[in-house]
């Protein structure tokens, strides 16, 4: 994605956005790859200019008289790199899409950085941990035993990509199609990366859950940390 925003044409760009967005969900935001991520693998002015292009997308949206200025949306788009490394590119155009469409957020009547990083994507985020805890109980309301069709064609695909030498890939890529268990499996390595004011943040928002999982794991990171 980040390579069509910053290769394309601004009309090309606008029609891929348009695309891309139309299809994105909650669900798949949360496999997307994180801003921490892609700046690993890409340089970060590639990131920078593609959030400066979300935002100043975003904000062409709305007819408020008080806005971002293009400094202010350079300074925004740095802050969001720095504060939400850890979630996806796909979040961010999740946020946006629904700041849009009024899913979330107050009436608006100017625009600037505090509403979107202070208002628009905490409350965002409090979908996703939403989303994610009912798919996690989804998941686990659904698991059954295999039946015997289910188990021979299982083992039908082992033994096929065994032979292929592809069932170490395969696996991984299996595991990485669910989205809740391939976070909280990583989870205790990502929060290493936090600071203890983000920590506290993480833990404040894990405790309202019915998930223990995610709490436990921030919480023992943050106690680590401390009595050291």
């Amino acid at each position: 994605m980040i390579k069509c925003l910053v290769n394309a044409n601004p009309g090309q760009s606008n029609i891929d956005l348009v695309i891309f967005e139309k299809d994105l969900t909650l669900q798949k935001a949360m496999t997307g790859s994180t801003l921490f991520s892609l700046e690993k693998q890409t340089e970060t002015k590639n990131i920078i200019k593609t959030l400066v292009y979300l935002i100043t997308k975003a904000k062409d949206s709305f007819n408020v008289k008080s806005t971002l200025n293009e400094n202010q949306i350079l300074t925004l788009s740095v802050d969001l790199l720095e504060m939400y490394k850890y979630e996806t590119i796909e979040d961010i155009v999740m946020m946006l899409k629904m700041a849009r469409q009024g899913k979330i957020g107050s009436k608006l009547y100017y625009l600037d950085s505090t509403i979107i990083l202070n208002e628009w994507m905490p409350e965002y985020l409090e979908l996703k941990a939403r989303e994610r805890e009912e798919s996690h109980a989804k998941n686990k309301s659904n698991d059954t035993e295999l039946n015997d069709v289910q188990l021979k064609a299982l083992d039908q695909y082992n033994e096929k990509k065994k032979a292929q030498g592809e069932e170490k890939q395969e696996e991984f890529q299996l595991m990485s199609n669910d989205s809740y268990g391939n976070w909280i499996k990583h989870l205790p390595e990502t929060c290493k990366h936090l600071t203890l004011h983000e920590l506290k943040v993480q833990i404040k928002r894990a405790k309202n859950t019915t998930d223990k999982k995610p709490f436990e794991i921030y919480t023992n990171e943050y106690e680590n940390r401390i009595n050291k």
